[in-house]
């Protein structure tokens, strides 16, 4: 562009001398050169521009290459979120189907639990109750003239007494060994 301009200034200066002949008329000479330094001067014009437009385009595609990468971190960012949100539309889904199993054996139990209370009830009608059968016993050995169970009782507390000491005495004298080593 500037190498064009450059000839085009040249071509005109040399018309100019043409027309005018070979006489030395300052006045075309000076209008020739005024002429070829307007021409300059617009050609740097155009020259800076150019220079201008061509920053302005490399920061353009900059900034567009900058807006599809986060476009695309955007896209990546909804696809995330919304298989979370499937996610956690499935997990309601099935907490929905266990509380609802949840419930029907709640309901299930409760309606079987005075089934179960008549069925205990009718089952031990006709048996004697245990406590009465204790009550019995206990009534039974405190009429009797050798007691039972406190004869046993007593033995067993003797038996009882007599290894406790048995056992005091060898922990005692394990004790005094393992000290003298």
């Amino acid at each position: 562009m500037r190498r064009i301009n450059i000839l085009l200034v040249v071509a005109l200066a040399t018309a100019t001398l043409l027309m005018t002949g070979c006489t030395s008329d300052e006045r075309l000479v000076d209008v020739a050169t005024e002429a070829a330094e307007r021409q300059a001067e617009q050609n740097r014009q155009i020259a800076y521009q150019n220079h201008q437009l061509a920053e302005s385009t490399k920061e353009l595609v900059s900034l567009q290459h900058d807006l599809q990468a986060e476009q695309t971190e955007l896209a990546s960012g909804w696809d995330k979120l919304f298989d979370q949100r499937h996610d956690l539309a499935d997990e309601y889904r099935h907490e929905s189907k266990v509380a609802s199993v949840i419930s029907f054996v709640g309901c299930l139990l409760l309606c079987l639990l005075p089934l179960l209370v008549v069925l205990h009830l009718l089952g031990s009608f006709g048996q004697k109750d245990g406590e009465d059968a204790v009550t019995e016993m206990l009534l039974d050995e405190l009429i009797a003239e050798s007691p039972k169970l406190v004869s046993a009782a007593k033995k067993e507390h003797k038996t009882i007494k007599n290894r406790t000491r048995a056992g005091l005495l060898t922990a005692a004298k394990s004790a005094t060994d393992s000290e003298d080593d």
